[in-house]
């Protein structure tokens, strides 16, 4: 199952959060071909456009893009990366937490088990 990981771009006061969040995107178990990362930045910070160079630059296997939001808003990044994606199955986070390595393979999983065709 192809997933599309979307996720909104919250400040960063102290300039460190995205390097973990990215380290734990680089961590996950489900297969690296088999997602897509697409970050939103709706604060247009020079901070989360140097963050996601370097994590292109380290992890190129990963299919990842960052779009600038012309608003700070969650549910306007979240749309606009929503009509971005191509996966079969939608995540939306955040970048204020450091994903378990466990948990697209968790949604995966669970959507399996529990299709839904609405």
């Amino acid at each position: 199952m192809r997933v599309s990981l979307i996720v909104a771009s919250e400040p960063d006061s102290f300039n460190h959060k995205q390097r973990n969040f990215f380290a734990s995107i680089a961590a996950q178990t489900y297969p690296h071909y088999a997602f897509e990362l697409i970050l939103v930045d709706g604060q247009a910070k020079a901070s989360t456009s140097r963050a996601f160079a370097e994590f292109r630059r380290q992890y190129p296997a990963i299919s990842a893009s960052l779009l600038i939001s012309p608003s700070p808003a969650r549910a306007t990044q979240n749309n606009m990366a929503a009509a971005q994606a191509d996966g079969d199955l939608l995540i939306f986070l955040a970048d204020d937490f450091d994903p378990s390595p466990g948990l697209i393979a968790a949604y995966v999983e669970y959507h399996i088990l529990n299709p839904d065709l609405n």
